[in-house]
């Protein structure tokens, strides 16, 4: 059959879906690089010196809480109606920050649990989820290294994978909160360093799919990588969710937005937004009949004026903690959000 022919077909096919369901509930989740959120106190395993009192960055009690409540106030106004049901985090130095985020008077209504394991980064910083146990019952967590065979003093952050059960959905979600090797060296050169990632990422996929439950696997993170580079398009495999895909496919929900020349992090050498920020998911989000239904092929960018910094050629970017002195603001990246329905119920 001619591709032109599948993809007008898989379109009417969404189209009538999306007529025939209302869905009434809805998941929340989102991401964000929250831009080193470290504590104050020094970890002699750890190259966080810098985030001391002492340290260079002069970090005090006083910058620790204000970005504390700056990370609070993000992950709390997607929607003025209520907190995300899944967020997750990078750029966190260990659990006992996460803990000191969900108990800000922003979060603390969400009476959120922590996924969270510490990981052999050298500076320390690690990936970590926050979710609300009375929506979903946590099954299982596990952290995943990632290692390269020719370079044994490779450490990067694990990624974390969580298999929830969605209780008023009568689902099961599986997420991957990931944070991907810097460009540090030049794209290119750094390269292999993300591909080892994405392969690790690409076999947690693969075995779930392999236990032939078709699983609704979610995958987010900062891969320091757009949809369409190397490791994320070739590797892991994550394809334009406007092609034609199957139930096993992954289809990254920022593909849009990165061919709008938008983006999660504007890069000042370039001076441009780069979408390095990305959510994957499994295709069957989409030709699922029941359960957890996704109705959006793409991401929203939370872009609030009161989160961007403009500079004074009027260039409007990420109101960052540091650069070369400290600024104040909330992280170097924007967060990124999405729904998943569920309780859909056919229109008379």
């Amino acid at each position: 059959m001619n591709i032109k022919i599948i993809a007008l077909t898989a379109l009417l096919f969404f189209a009538a879906f999306a007529k025939a369901q209302k869905c009434k509930k809805n998941l929340l989740i989102s991401f964000y690089n929250v831009e080193n959120l470290f504590d104050t106190i020094h970890n002699p395993h750890k190259l966080d010196v810098e985030f001391t009192p002492q340290g260079r960055k002069h970090w005090t009690s006083k910058r620790y809480n204000d970005k504390i409540e700056k990370v609070s106030r993000v992950i709390a106004s997607y929607d003025p109606h209520k907190l995300p049901d899944i967020t997750g985090l990078c750029e966190i130095e260990n659990r006992s920050v996460v803990e000191d985020l969900i108990k800000t008077k922003n979060l603390k209504k969400g009476k959120y649990r922590i996924v969270h394991y510490e990981s052999p980064d050298i500076r320390g910083i690690d990936n970590a989820l926050i979710y609300r146990k009375k929506k979903m019952k946590l099954i299982f967590s596990h952290a995943y290294h990632v290692r390269m065979k020719d370079n044994k003093r490779f450490k990067t952050r694990d990624i974390i994978y969580a298999k929830f059960y969605v209780k008023k959905a009568k689902d099961t979600l599986h997420v991957l909160v990931n944070h991907w090797p810097s460009r540090r060296g030049g794209e290119l050169k750094s390269r292999p360093k993300r591909a080892a990632a994405a392969r690790v990422a690409r076999h947690i996929v693969d075995s779930l799919i392999n236990t032939g439950t078709n699983p609704k696997i979610f995958i987010m993170g900062d891969l320091n990588d757009e949809p369409v580079n190397y490791a994320v398009e070739k590797v892991l495999r994550a394809y334009n969710p406007d092609t034609v895909f199957g139930d096993t496919s992954l289809l990254n929900l920022c593909y849009r937005t990165k061919l709008k020349h938008s983006g999660s992090y504007y890069y000042w050498r370039t001076q441009e937004w780069d979408m390095i920020d990305n959510m994957i998911v499994t295709g069957n989000f989409f030709t699922a009949q029941k359960g957890l239904i996704l109705k959006d092929k793409d991401v929203k960018l939370f872009k609030p004026d009161w989160l961007l910094y403009t500079n004074k050629k009027g260039v409007k970017s990420p109101a960052r903690t540091y650069g070369r002195y400290y600024y104040g603001g909330y992280s170097d990246h924007l967060s990124i959000y999405t729904r998943i329905y569920f309780k859909c119920k056919k229109k008379k």
